[in-house]
């Protein structure tokens, strides 16, 4: 699969996520959002590449009739999310965490990355784009009614500068890569901990659903692997904790973390963060490494 595989899915009216299936290095997944008038639209990150960045404004704006793209919130400083935010329009205001921002302004990967993946994205033809509006804690939104909470988890998570994308009316999550979908974590820019501690804090939104892309290629020995949605902890792929895998979608029931079963995680392969989660209000799910 490749970057025409792409899609926008709908999530609920008005909420989607751009899914670039099976992922990889440097392979994200964005968030839209449009207004209740659908005059105006938000985008949740952008994507590495030009082309796979005009790929998710051509259909955001397909989806949307061509409402403008009037706020962008970029989830976290890492260049699979922000790369493309040039492209973005000149009075799009960009919006992320101020330790975000830093990390951007700062990248020595956007001028001299080393070329140690493969395949090795193109973004020879960006433009470094910061963004316009930071916060510390949190910021909201409005998009012609409809509600928007920007929310950083208070620590060092994935990276310093993490946020979560929150509409409480539509009970949709984009989650970032706060939550990576059955594997372990990317946490060399941030802390081992601080993930830990972020699947507790994402749990407290709801019992919630997601879909992610792929990412292959770790170049390591996984030391555990998370259950999306529950905060439990499971053993590297060829321990004897008992799992079960799932494809797409994963669903968490109590009575399957009662027993310990968990989405497993196959060797040297990682799923990058899901974008999206829809909330149950009400139902949260337990339990912690």
């Amino acid at each position: 699969m490749g970057v025409a595989d792409a899609s926008l899915v709908e999530i609920v009216p008005g909420a989607y996520a751009w899914v670039q299936p099976e992922g990889g290095w440097w392979v994200n997944n964005a968030g839209l959002v449009t207004a209740g008038d659908g005059a105006q639209a938000m985008v949740v990150d952008t994507c590495v590449s030009s082309e796979r960045t005009r790929r998710f404004l051509a259909a955001a704006a397909e989806a949307t009739g061509g409402a403008p793209v009037r706020v962008a919130v970029n989830t976290h400083q890492h260049g699979d999310h922000t790369y493309g935010n040039h492209l973005l329009p000149a009075d799009t205001l960009i919006a992320a965490q101020e330790k975000a921002r830093e990390g951007m302004v700062q990248d020595p990967f956007f001028d001299d990355v080393p070329r140690v993946w493969e395949p090795m994205p193109d973004w020879s033809d960006a433009v470094r784009r910061p963004p316009g509006l930071t916060f510390r804690e949190a910021l909201t939104l409005h998009l012609g009614g409809v509600r928007a909470e920007v929310r950083h988890p208070g620590h060092t998570a994935h990276t310093p500068g993490d946020a979560v994308v929150w509409l409480p009316e539509q009970g949709v999550l984009y989650a970032g890569d706060l939550v990576f979908n059955r594997v372990t974590p990317l946490v060399f820019m941030g802390s081992l901990e601080g993930a830990r501690r972020s699947l507790e804090w994402v749990a407290g939104w709801g019992r919630w659903r997601g879909r992610a892309g792929r990412w292959s290629g770790w170049p390591g020995s996984a030391p555990t692997t998370w259950s999306r949605g529950t905060g439990r902890c499971w053993r590297a792929p060829g321990s004897s904790a008992r799992s079960t895998s799932t494809t797409g979608t994963t669903r968490s029931s109590p009575r399957r973390r009662r027993r310990g079963a968990g989405p497993a995680s196959a060797p040297w392969r990682r799923r990058a963060g899901p974008t999206w989660a829809r909330s149950r209000p009400g139902r949260t799910p337990s339990g912690s490494c």
